[in-house]
């Protein structure tokens, strides 16, 4: 302690009407330390009241023991402290305080139930309905409530007459089915919980009624998916709460209706020697500014908050990703440089700590979070657009970058009661930094970044998730869709760098490392090691512009990479990395890696088993010739142990030759070990602060020019801008070139050099001669430094069907024949030919004949995409100046052979509703050949949208193949796949009268 800090004290043993001057009290009674947390910021509050304000840093040393909070302790602007005077809530030297926001149980009489030990306590605040909790915590450990089945799950057995509620969220079923005997009328059974899983969600049911005589349950509140699971099985689920289940040590139940508190104790626990705690309060802390003041530097150090108690409203089942509506025990909201450092938050049930909007430059640092029935740490939005109805209310306002630092904490145990919930979360917003932190043990995701679904508008902008080592995530195997890292969205300036993930596994679909799921774009990913996944290492599902370089991948147990899907744009930079197998197979599902939609070069690749390496059914002579994976290296990289788990890189490397640069992958996770510094003043300055001045220069490469004109034989016109979105001045250079090589001439401009200070921009203007007859071109930029990722702009010539008009064939029987010398169109699954496709035109519809060379039929008529088929997808009528901006489907339709090749059945699908429904007007024939089965289809004009036959059809073709290696259904467009969700133009059929 030093002189110019005015020092309180707080005690179990102390008064809140002492002045806390002193850490004892004294031998008379007449002074001493405060007795709570509220009373030492109260007596600040006076001290700040007097003049001259405060004038010196305040620290509250806080004596072991435990602070049972009567209300929530809040803090307010008039609480603030200064960045010369900050106000510290501290742990006492050597104590281990505790900030409960629950309340010791006391009063058990020992007593014997189903033949074993039972503590019971009376609770009268219970059957007032005062008080209830859902978790107990004996000896500072979590206990568990009595459920069924005892281990695993039960599966519901029918809707109980419910229509598949499919993507609608929050409108699933209110009812199901079940077996004989897995839900019955037990004591209280209103008070029991049914818990169902579903694709990446928990879904919670309170009981309205049961019906054993028709093995019916029905929920107070519609389910939030449809209570059908990604392996096509109704979904999972246990029941929680039941007191005839109570038969294990270790067991609890709440009769609430009795105010009775049973638990069965271990076979070492006593009355006399066991503390047993049960939550009550829904926030222990809350920091809350105002609209124009902020709470300031206040800093809790080494202090344990543990017992918050939430529940999802009576209305709500759930929340659809990342538990986002669980909040957090811990409230930051208008806060602005609060500090927790060393602190410890366990036994809650929602997420640790919460930052929301309005807050700003927080830090937490070197904390523990765990044993939480949500998430770790939860920083929210800055701005919030819903999507589909799954995220709640746009928010209004000008708020600051919530830019919270979360730095060297260990996260782990967490979604004990919200499985969906996040190690670290972060939403809609920016300029946050997640460094050196260490997650296990999560039932879902260890981090997740982004809350925008595609290419909308973002405030996700220079986030810093770094050196983290996260790892044993969803390893029990509970959820799908999940990852390591999550990202969701556009966000300039974001890296993912140096972070160590192993260990992910998943129920039906994901386990993949890194994850940039629905339009993330913009990001550096590199000197990130991998390894270890039950899926690809690295996944994307689509995005634009993602730079992935100079990582690790090794030793998925499945497929190793996927690049994305094919949209107008391209995807990924993948380059300069190291790709170590177990299998040969590198890419996963999806795509087809076309030179215009992915950028792979430089990369070194090796199996261990030696299988051949196979590249989505491709071999690498064939990708080279094709301009993908240039300069690729197949070799042994050489590491130290690559199997054992030692990647270090031996000088003789043969990854060295590719431009690889080896990084120290030890350095990810906490950087204290037991050296951990008292204060966070010590920690600040060993560590130092990260800084949030940066440059962030996004470029945008936009065509001026007409296509049509274009591909007549001319010059392309491009803009090339670049922007300083960042908050620091920003100096380097971009080179430009065209490609295909062969397609396009040099650019006018090979070099934009640039000085830029935040919010500046230029813009330059490039030419580019296009060959006549190019089907597709593009304007590459590349940067030369850290601040900017590469950038392409794609221009994809329409790619036309002549079909001719064909009179007399009345049967698809006939269509065969009638198209006998057309050459069909080949659809290509990497080397093998998935489906040879012949289409023509007739008055009454168009002419569907196809090989099928597909030989395991798993038809799915009721989500044929999810099926073997064929998709086709009707657009409006194409614009002179396409590309279209957004070409919206008039209908889809698909054609779904049945097993066995024997006959087939047409579906229309609702392409808003997601919904398919049965075609009956679509006249089909199938038979098995060779190696699948021939199909033709006579498909009415008018289930397109046409009145009449047009001379004109832009539409989509999609082959729908199983993938031999992961068994997952692929989508095949014909020749050269352009995706854009249900934006993927590319064909149009023109029909010669």
């Amino acid at each position: 302690m030093t002189d110019d800090v005015l020092n309180l004290f707080v005690s179990t043993l102390g008064n809140d009407r002492w002045s806390g001057a002193v850490a004892a009290p004294s031998a008379d009674g007449s002074d001493g330390p405060l007795a709570t947390l509220a009373g030492a910021r109260d007596a600040i509050r006076r001290l700040k009241s007097r003049p001259g304000g405060l004038s010196q840093p305040v620290t509250v040393h806080v004596a072991t023991g435990v602070y049972e909070l009567a209300e929530t302790l809040q803090f307010t602007p008039d609480d603030s402290g200064t960045a010369e005077c900050p106000i510290r809530y501290v742990a006492a030297a050597g104590a281990a305080p505790v900030i409960s926001g629950g309340r010791r149980i006391t009063g058990w009489r020992e007593t014997q139930h189903n033949g074993l030990r039972c503590w019971v306590a009376d609770l009268p605040e219970v059957t007032a309905g005062q008080w209830n909790f859902t978790r107990l915590y004996v000896n500072d450990a979590p206990r568990q409530r009595p459920r069924l089945p005892k281990t695993g799950f039960h599966h519901f057995t029918g809707l109980a007459g419910c229509e598949d509620s499919g993507f609608k969220w929050g409108h699933g079923p209110d009812r199901a089915n079940f077996a004989p005997g897995e839900i019955r009328l037990w004591h209280n059974w209103q008070d029991a919980e049914i818990i169902s899983y579903q694709l990446w969600f928990d879904t919670h049911h309170r009981i309205k009624t049961i019906d054993e005589a028709t093995r019916t349950v029905h929920f107070r509140a519609n389910s939030l998916g449809s209570l059908k699971d990604e392996r096509g099985e109704f979904a999972r689920y246990f029941v929680e709460n039941i007191f005839e289940a109570l038969d294990t040590p270790g067991e609890w139940y709440l009769d609430r209706v009795a105010g009775r508190l049973y638990y069965l104790p271990l076979a070492e626990e006593s009355l006399a020697t066991t503390t047993v705690y049960a939550s009550q309060l829904e926030e222990i802390v809350r920091i809350q500014g105002e609209a124009n003041r902020r709470v300031t530097h206040l800093h809790f150090e080494n202090l344990t908050f543990a017992h918050q108690h939430w529940e999802l409203p009576s209305d709500c089942t759930g929340y659809i990703q990342a538990a986002f509506g669980v909040p957090g025990a811990i409230i930051l909201e208008g806060a602005e440089a609060c500090i927790f450092y060393g602190c410890t938050i366990a036994h809650v049930n929602g997420y640790g700590l919460e930052v929301l909007a309005g807050s700003t430059g927080n830090v937490i640092a070197a904390c523990a979070i765990h044993d939480t029935g949500g998430g770790g740490v939860k920083v929210g939005h800055e701005h919030l657009s819903p999507h589909e109805g799954a995220v709640g209310t746009p928010m209004t306002g000008d708020y600051p970058p919530i830019a919270t630092t979360v730095v060297d904490c260990t996260i782990r145990d967490c979604g004990r009661i919200y499985p969906s919930a996040i190690g670290i979360w972060v939403g809609n917003s920016g300029w946050n930094r997640l460094s050196h932190n260490r997650i296990f043990n999560c039932n879902y995701t260890g981090i997740s970044c982004g809350w925008i679904w595609g290419y909308a508008q973002s405030k996700t902008v220079c986030n810093r998730i770094e050196f983290n080592h996260i790892h044993h995530i969803n390893h029990r195997e509970i959820l799908s869709d999940n990852g390591g890292i999550y990202t969701l969205g556009q966000q300039p300036g974001t890296v993912l760098r140096g972070n160590v993930i192993h260990d992910i596994s998943c129920y039906g679909y994901g386990a993949w490392g890194i994850y940039p799921d629905e339009g993330s774009s913009e990001m550096r990913i590199e000197q990130n090691l991998v390894c270890g996944t039950k899926r690809n290492a690295y996944f994307t599902h689509y995005g634009r512009d993602n730079l992935v370089q100079n990582n690790i991948f090794a030793n998925s147990q499945n497929e190793h990479i996927s690049l994305g899907k094919h949209e107008l744009h391209r995807s990924t930079v993948f380059r300069r990395n190291v790709v170590l197998t177990a299998n040969g197979q590198i890419y996963g599902q999806g795509g087809q890696w076309e030179t215009a939609h992915y950028t792979a070069s430089d990369n070194l690749f090796w199996t261990l088993d030696g299988t051949p390496l196979t590249f989505q059914g491709k071999r690498l002579e064939t990708l080279q010739k094709e301009g993908q994976n240039l300069r690729a290296v197949v070799a042994d990289p050489l590491f130290l142990d690559g199997v054992g788990g030692d990647f270090s890189l031996r000088p003789d490397s043969p990854a060295l030759q590719t431009g690889f640069r080896p990084f120290n992958w030890r350095e990810a996770g906490p950087r204290m070990g037991a050296e951990k510094p008292l204060d966070y003043e010590s920690y600040s300055r060993r560590f130092g602060l990260l800084t949030l001045s940066v440059p962030v220069v996004r470029t945008r490469i936009t065509l001026l020019t007409s296509v049509a004109d274009i591909l007549t034989g001319g010059v392309a016109a491009f803009s090339v801008t670049l922007t300083n979105v960042g908050r620091a001045g920003a100096k380097g250079a971009v080179r430009l070139a065209g490609g295909p090589k062969g397609a396009v001439g040099s650019p006018s401009v090979r070099k934009i050099a640039y000085r830029l200070q935040p919010g500046e921009a230029i813009t330059e203007r490039v030419m580019l001669k296009v060959k006549k007859g190019a089907q597709e071109f593009w304007l590459d930029s590349e940067p030369s430094g850290k601040d900017t990722v590469p950038a392409r702009e794609l221009v994809l010539g329409l790619r036309r069907w002549q079909v001719p008009l064909v009179s007399g064939v009345t049967v698809p029987e006939e269509i065969g024949a009638a198209l006998k010398r057309m050459t069909a169109r080949r659809i290509t699954f990497g080397e093998r030919i998935a489906s040879e496709v012949k289409l023509a035109a007739s008055e009454g519809g168009l002419l569907f004949h196809a090989r099928f060379h597909e030989p395991t039929l798993r038809p799915n008529p009721e989500q044929p995409w999810a099926g073997t088929g064929f998709e086709l997808v009707a657009y409006q009528p194409i614009p002179a100046d396409f590309p279209i901006d957004k070409p919206l489907p008039k209908m889809q339709v698909c054609l779904v052979p049945r097993a066995g090749g024997v006959g087939a059945d047409g579906v229309r699908v609702d392409v808003v509703a997601n919904k398919a429904v049965p075609a009956p007007e679509i006249r089909l024939c199938s038979q098995p050949v060779s190696g699948g089965c021939e199909l033709a289809a006579i498909i009415p004009w008018a289930l397109f949208g046409f009145e009449q036959r047009p001379t004109e059809f832009p539409f989509d073709l999609v082959t729908d193949v199983v993938d031999p290696v992961t068994g997952g259904i692929v989508q095949l467009t014909t020749c050269r796949p352009v995706w854009k969700g249900w934006r993927s133009l590319k064909e149009q059929l023109t029909i010669n009268a």
